[in-house]
């Protein structure tokens, strides 16, 4: 027995005695199977290296987003030669890194250069290396040459193949939208925030188009460049700014570009904001390349100034100034007024230092334009004109409800010699001399007879009894006429600018009006 106990339970460090009939490793493997050879053993023999199959090089790009998921390994990288890393789940080059990375290893602690790695794959024995090789190099050096304008085409063009239901959208549509089309079109009130609902579906269909894109990383230096000309200025307009990046962007349109940058290249300091603003009917859309301003003061700023313009015919900088000063976010220079201002298409700054109008604003124009056809083909000075508008007995709506706007109510107009420039540069009159105007074209024939004819015969009825009358006498000559009725023709009269009234019952021609 303490024979079997030792043979089973040996002491530590004792040698296992043997014994005649001891069972073998091939008896083991062949009890049961008697006749059968043992088994080979496995695994490489002791002392030998092993054995490293030759890896087998995928050339073509992936062609589904499942292929370029696969194809992607966030921990392999390589440094360019303009020394940023690039890293194997980027968008573009990722795949080239993952077939690199089977013949050189991209996932060492120190990273490799990119010529490194590139005459690794040129004197490697593996086959289709050194075509790797080449594909790698060709891809790279395209890559460093391409302008901003090629590289957001690129991108594009392979978001809308590689996208699985992209419609509405086309190529076409898609490089319009970002301001790269090759014909050059491109339509900014897509992006306006007054846009119609249909548009902001559109919009929305975007993201998930460029979801693949925001999900790996993309090593482009134009996209790099741009976001550092973008993100190295304040508060700038995109009419100023489209020429200021021109020989970065050439032809592309600065606020798709913008647009781009901050939906796709996620660029975060600062965005491409809008504002529509409208003037008499038609809507401006306003964008600004912005980081600290808010876009509702923006609209503020451009509301002043047309509220000033169209209750007194211009504003003044001054005025802007004083209502926007030092406590309101973000507008502590002047210039930053200025260039809200300057981006508005409508604004036409004067001669007169200081002073500008929005043109379409003012219902000013509007009144003198009536006063220069009762007058011609005589031009008015504009002594005359002002001293007509402050006789008004009705004001236009327009310029009663902008007064009203105003936070300090400003009466009267602004100086003579402004007001004539105001007049010249809304395009509808002419300067005469030194302080007169005139219309700018001959009045249409049927200015009077068809489109006014109760002016015309008020006109020629005050002229034929030497330029006054009584109210009453007025309307007993229009008593024939059943179309006039004298409560209406009594608030007419009060709104031509070319009567006035000398005492309470009366009413008169200005003299210039004879």
């Amino acid at each position: 027995m303490n024979r079997l106990t030792k043979a089973l339970r040996p002491d530590p460090g004792t040698r296992q005695p043997e014994y005649q009939n001891q069972f073998t490793d091939a008896d083991w493997e062949t009890i049961g199977y008697e006749g059968t050879p043992p088994a080979a053993p496995r695994g490489p023999k002791p002392g030998s290296a092993p054995v490293r199959r030759p890896a087998k090089l995928v050339l073509t790009p992936p062609a589904t987003k499942a292929e370029r998921r696969k194809r992607q390994n966030d921990a392999i990288r390589f440094r360019s030669q303009s020394g940023h890393t690039i890293n194997g789940d980027d968008y573009r080059l990722g795949w080239l890194l993952f077939e690199a990375h089977k013949v050189v290893s991209l996932n060492r602690p120190e990273i490799r250069d990119a010529q490194q790695v590139i005459g690794k794959l040129y004197r490697s024995v593996i086959p289709g290396a050194s075509k790797l090789a080449k594909i790698l190099e060709a891809q790279l050096d395209a890559v460093e040459k391409m302008d901003i304008t090629q590289e957001i085409r690129w991108v594009l063009r392979e978001l809308i193949a590689n996208a699985s239901t992209p419609e509405p959208w086309t190529e076409e549509s898609l490089l319009w939208a970002f301001g790269v089309s090759e014909d050059g079109k491109f339509d900014p009130h897509f992006w306006s925030a007054a846009a119609p609902p249909k548009t902001f579906q559109l919009r929305r269909k975007l993201l998930a188009i460029a979801t693949p894109f925001l999900a790996a990383t993309f090593y482009s230096p134009a996209l790099a460049e741009m976001a550092d000309h973008l993100t190295s200025l304040g508060f700038i307009g995109a009419r100023h700014l489209q020429a200021r990046l021109a020989p970065v962007i050439g032809h592309s349109n600065i606020i798709g570009v913008a647009k781009f940058m901050t939906d796709f290249a996620l660029v975060k300091v600062g965005r491409m904001d809008n504002v529509p603003i409208a003037v008499d009917g038609p809507d401006f859309d306003l964008f600004y390349w912005n980081q600290d301003v808010k876009p509702l003061t923006v609209l503020e700023v451009c509301e002043f100034a047309r509220n000033l313009t169209a209750a007194r015919g211009a504003f003044r900088f001054e005025h802007i100034a004083d209502a926007f000063g030092d406590d309101r976010e973000g507008l502590r220079k002047e210039i930053l007024l200025r260039e809200i201002l300057n981006e508005w298409s409508a604004v036409q700054w004067l001669a007169q230092p200081g002073y500008g109008v929005v043109i379409g604003a003012s219902p000013i124009v509007g009144v003198v334009e009536h006063m220069l056809h009762a007058a011609w083909p005589r031009p008015l000075p504009i002594e005359n004109v002002s001293q007509a508008l402050l006789a008004l007995r009705a004001p236009p709506r327009g310029m009663t409800a902008a007064r009203e706007k105003l936070k300090e109510p400003m009466s009267g107009f602004v100086e003579d010699e402004v007001l004539l420039e105001a007049l010249v540069a809304s395009g509808r009159m002419r300067r005469v001399g030194h302080g007169s105007v005139a219309l700018k074209h001959k009045p249409e024939s049927n200015y009077w007879e068809w489109q006014r004819p109760v002016e015309r015969d008020l006109i020629d009825y005050l002229r034929s009894v030497g330029g006054a009358a009584t109210n009453r006498s007025i309307y007993q000559h229009f008593e024939a006429d059943k179309s006039v009725e004298p409560q209406a023709l009594a608030e007419a009269m009060k709104t031509y600018p070319y009567l006035h009234a000398p005492t309470k019952g009366s009413t008169a021609l200005w003299p210039w009006a004879m």
